[in-house]
């Protein structure tokens, strides 16, 4: 909890940097497992952090990150929203880990899943939130699928497969969810030739040679998680662009 009130103590002694943050994330993924096991252990570490955060910043949007819509989380969001401040939930939406470990989603079933028919709409935990007038933002998403499922990124079909999958998931951000207030891809650099820990020689952590922030290290699989990477071969372009009719065949 101290760190929570430092950080927002930070932020609010900083004027410019202040001006710049848009919303403060009081935690990501506080429990990973089945749902509904750690409610009440994250609820109340969320009312600590929540009054913590607002001493110091009472009108930021505060993020609050939860693994499923549960009516207990819907509830505790809308408790917290009471003052009249900005409370958004933070859903974090994978296809990569949907599908059966030995039975992957083929192309077709990847954009049916992606572009959810009007009548599967109800299902969908972006939409569960809608349902009951919460906002969200989509903290995390990316285009990996199939439980990371090598793709030859130098064959033109499956480039053009990975951009109509991009496309689509900005389509139901921006347009068919308008629950969605903002979202972010999740990039993984950690083996890609980023080295984030810090030496003598590089303080900073360093780029390997022969990498950069938009070529990996050859031989890393996990190449579709970095924005930088999709965007330098074509599939990711920019996401204030109108992605209408993505979902359309």
């Amino acid at each position: 909890m101290n760190a929570v009130g430092a950080l927002a103590a930070w932020v609010s002694l900083l004027p410019v940097e202040a001006a710049a943050v848009s919303a403060l994330q009081l935690a990501n993924e506080p429990a990973l497992g089945p749902p509904g096991i750690f409610d009440d252990e994250i609820n109340r570490f969320y009312e600590r952090a929540l009054a913590a955060a607002r001493t110091h910043l009472p009108t930021t949007p505060l993020l609050m990150s939860f693994m499923h819509p549960l009516p207990t989380v819907i509830a505790f969001l809308k408790a917290a929203a009471a003052d009249g401040q900005l409370v958004l939930a933070d859903h974090h939406y994978y296809l990569n880990w949907q599908c059966p470990a030995d039975e992957p989603f083929t192309w077709p079933e990847i954009h049916r899943r992606t572009c959810l028919l009007e009548a599967e709409l109800a299902a969908h935990e972006v939409d569960e939130y809608a349902a009951h007038g919460q906002q969200i933002i989509v903290g995390e998403w990316s285009i990996a699928t199939n439980h990371d499922e090598p793709r030859d990124l130098g064959d033109p079909e499956t480039v053009r497969e990975l951009t109509k999958l991009y496309q689509e998931h900005l389509h139901m951000f921006t347009t068919k969810a308008p629950a969605v207030l903002g979202h972010f891809y999740w990039t993984l650099r950690m083996g890609s030739g980023w080295d984030p820990r810090p030496s003598e020689s590089h303080p900073r952590g360093r780029q390997v040679e022969g990498s950069s922030s938009s070529r990996s290290l050859p031989g890393f699989p996990f190449r579709v998680w970095s924005l930088l990477e999709m965007a330098s071969l074509g599939i990711a372009t920019p996401f204030d662009r109108s992605y209408e009719g993505a979902c359309a065949d």
